[in-house]
């Protein structure tokens, strides 16, 4: 303990490199560490179950996209041999109508085995039994904690409690853990399968555990193989492809993925850097203790001793360091882990959780007590074969120390080159993208889901007159510049379909497939969507159905000599059916929204809506001083039908940010890596050229008695500093070049190595030295030959 005690007062004295050395490799743990933990609670280490990590979820879809149909889940759950088990799942948006509100939520119909094979159970009440499929029982609901505590108060007379979802009468029976959302970001659970609910078996989504010694591959061989089979059983069927793949990755977009794992390699490439820039610090440090330890030998001190001693007060900074660095670490994963989700697919997931990663927290540890300890080589070094021989000089330390210095702080040039150029080139995608027009005004505009099935509308002609009256109502209100409805919004996922010129039927394998919305005649002025040519629906073309506007990308791919008048024909929904055929009325501005190279990008027909489908989205042009209009629609609603509410807004701005959140997130965290890569830079040069001047103390001296002049000395320093950004920059390409492909697959449309980006990031590492050898050079320039000569 006196030991302990003396190297912490040792320490507490050499104040300054103490509080940079422990500040900046804290900083490195603690980012590293966070972000690692994100990275693993999101992707890497499944769903929070037991044997999460191996249930996958599987699909097939025909030519047309549309999803998986009970009768394919029902042959494959049959004839598959990789799972363990397999469930169907049935998503839908209800509508919970309590008072005079309806409240819209996500909800899935799943079989009563679902939470049992899950190893979840209800904090209040119970799971769905085999009872509960019978038409004889009451229909049964599951809610989750949230709605339990945001909607009922938490309280407990909840079970038994009759609740209204899409006319259906229900009784609550549990109530799930907190965070429980499965599949998704869901609130209420309904039983698969009984009667009177058809419409939810006719597309379901599977998912299953893989068997004991079941690989993946091997299962979607396993897939594939009932999937030809479908197709040579059932030829009047399309086409038929399978995909299965883990619950995770299903439930979290390929750039999201790429995102974090750019982020957890920015981190990683921190503490490398925060780890180089300790041993650096520490090795720069040794040089003061040369002539202590040489005076502790001298008096008879043993080499082991001080060894012993060196070991030990690395070891402590390091421990305290780390220490520091996960209560870094712990503070970032409670406050920023939602935030920094937020904008992106992966904020609709329920299983991330903050907190701290443990295999990370023990790797960011190792690396930062190695980094201390590395620090300790030199002067344990110097101090054995002083020990030993006698021979090994106090300069011999510090040339030998230089030397660890200077590959060190290449290490730390290099890193700083690729974070600084990292966080360049996103900044400049997201601004590129961020600025790039999409076709209409986007400034206060917002979309509202409805959902109209509880209304007791059957009939399409109804549910239309509702929606007129609806648009009429908004039109009229105070607030509101204009209103529309439509099958889907124009910055959502929207429905395809082969198009084909003439009366041909499309061929779906090679003819374009264009966005398909079906909208009311407002549509085009409430998005303020330009008509480069020819005009919108009317009265007479709204009752026959068969006129179209299509976009201008649409109109050069099939109609180079002129599209207006022309008739285009729409490949059916399913197999079998008759095309659509509509003559064009008119060519619309693009809605270029689409991120990405594909090569139906931009392509979409607009036809009048005329038997809208119970899910509905209003659009809504505000005027400034109306901030959102949810509940502008909802007060609508409680007078025209009070049974129909709304599910969501949704702000086009925050659309089109979100479209790009992988672009804008890593710009913000690389550039927030990079700014502290350039302090640790900026550090790790002025200790290299310190050490270099210190262990070259008796040549500048020489130099300067011979007639050297100040600025000669400063060239001579300010060329090591030189050659230390050369060989640096060359570190920072390949580690580049090796970071790059990580990056690039987070994009959908690429990431572009741009020359000037390259260049800004050299002259700003370049400065980042020429601060940090500012100060050794002018100790260098002014060198009294006189105390050198004396001293040697």
């Amino acid at each position: 303990m006196s030991t302990l005690r003396q190297i912490l007062r040792q320490l507490a004295r050499r104040r300054t490199p103490t509080v940079l050395s422990v500040a900046l490799l804290a900083l490195g743990v603690g980012l590293s560490v966070a972000f690692y933990s994100l990275l693993d609670s999101a992707l890497l280490s499944g769903l929070p179950f037991p044997d999460g990590d191996r249930l996958v979820a599987f699909s097939t879809r025909d030519a047309a996209g549309w999803p998986m149909p009970l009768d394919d889940y029902r042959e494959i759950a049959s004839a598959q041999h990789s799972f363990e088990w397999t469930l169907p799942t049935r998503t839908f948006n209800t509508m919970l109508t309590r008072g005079d509100r309806t409240r819209g939520l996500i909800g899935s119909y799943v079989p009563p085995a679902l939470f049992e094979r899950l190893g979840v159970e209800p904090v209040l009440g119970r799971a769905f039994t085999a009872e509960d499929e019978a038409p004889a029982n009451p229909s049964a609901v599951v809610i989750s904690y949230r709605l339990w505590h945001g909607t009922y108060g938490a309280d407990p007379g909840i079970l038994g409690e009759e609740i209204t979802l899409n006319r259906e009468r229900c009784v609550v029976v549990g109530v799930m853990p907190q965070g429980f959302h499965f599949p998704i970001r869901h609130d209420v659970w309904g039983v698969f399968g009984r009667p009177g609910r058809e419409w939810e078996q006719s597309y379901v989504f599977g998912f299953g555990k893989l068997a004991d010694g079941v690989t993946p591959g091997r299962a979607r061989q396993d897939l594939a193989r009932i999937a030809q089979y479908l197709d040579t059983s059932q030829p009047q069927q399309a086409a038929r492809t399978a995909t299965l793949e883990s619950f995770v990755r299903a439930n979290i977009g390929d750039r999201a993925r790429g995102a974090l794992r750019a982020m957890v390699l920015a981190a990683l490439g921190l503490l490398a850097l925060t780890c180089a820039n300790l041993a650096n610090l520490r090795l720069s440090e040794s040089l003061r203790r040369t002539s202590e330890l040489d005076t502790r030998l001298a008096l008879g001190a043993r080499p082991l001793g001080l060894i012993r001693r060196v070991l030990l007060e690395n070891l402590v900074l390091g421990v305290v360091a780390a220490a520091l660095g996960l209560a870094l670490a712990w503070a970032l994963c409670e406050t920023l882990g939602r935030k920094l989700l937020q904008g992106a697919s992966l904020e609709r997931v329920f299983w991330v959780e903050a907190g701290i990663d443990l295999r990370a927290a023990g790797f960011a540890v190792a690396c930062a007590i190695a980094a201390s300890l590395l620090g300790a080589l030199a002067p344990i070094i110097a101090t054995t074969l002083r020990a030993t021989s006698g021979s090994f000089s106090a300069r011999a330390s510090r040339t030998h120390t230089a030397a660890w210095a200077r590959g060190l702080v290449s290490l730390q040039v290099g890193l700083c080159f690729a974070l600084l150029t990292a966080a360049g080139l996103w900044s400049t995608k997201a601004n590129d993208l961020l600025s790039a027009q999409p076709g209409f005004e986007v400034d206060q505009l917002s979309s509202v889901t409805l959902s109209l099935y509880q209304s007791g509308l059957d009939e399409p002609a109804e549910r239309h007159a509702l929606l007129q009256q609806l648009q009429r109502e908004l039109q009229d209100a105070d607030g509101v510049v204009a209103a529309a409805y439509a099958s889907a919004p124009p910055w959502g996922r929207t429905p395809r379909a082969a198009m084909a010129r003439g009366g041909v039927e499309p061929d779906r394998e090679i003819a374009p497939a264009a966005e398909v919305f079906r909208v009311s005649p407002s549509f085009f002025e409430t998005l303020g969507l330009e008509l480069l040519a020819g005009s919108a629906f009317r009265s007479a073309e709204i009752e026959a159905g068969d006129g179209a506007v299509i976009s201008r990308a649409l109109a050069d791919r099939l109609f180079p000599q002129g599209a207006l008048g022309q008739t285009l024909t729409l490949a059916a929904r399913r197999p079998g059916n008759p095309p659509q055929q509509a003559r064009i009325l008119g060519i619309a501005n693009n809605l270029d929204l689409d991120r990405t190279d594909h090569p139906d990008r931009n392509l979409a027909v607009y036809l009048p809506v005329r038997a809208p489908a119970h899910g509905t989205f209003l659009l809504i042009r505000r005027q400034p001083g109306l901030a959102s209009a949810r509940p502008l629609v909802e007060d609508t609603l409680a007078r025209v039908a009070p049974l129909v509410g709304t599910l969501d807004e949704l702000s086009v701005v925050d659309a089109l940010e979100s479209s790009i959140w992988v672009e804008r997130r890593l710009g913000q965290i690389f550039s927030l890596f990079a700014l502290a890569a350039l302090l640790v830079t900026a550090g790790g040069i002025y200790a290299v050229i310190a050490v270099m001047v210190r262990s070259r103390e008796r040549e500048l001296g020489i130099r300067a008695a011979i007639g050297a002049r100040p600025g000669d000395l400063q060239r001579l320093v300010l060329g090591e500093s030189g050659r230390q950004l050369v060989l640096g920059l060359l570190v920072g390409v390949s580690v580049l070049w090796l970071g790059y492909r990580v990056m690039d697959s987070a994009l959908t449309d690429g990431l572009e190595l741009r020359p000037d980006v390259l260049a800004a990031a050299a002259t700003i590492v370049a400065a980042g030295c020429l601060v940090g050898s500012w100060s050794p050079t002018r100790r260098a320039a002014r060198t009294d030959p006189t105390q050198c000569l004396s001293a040697d």
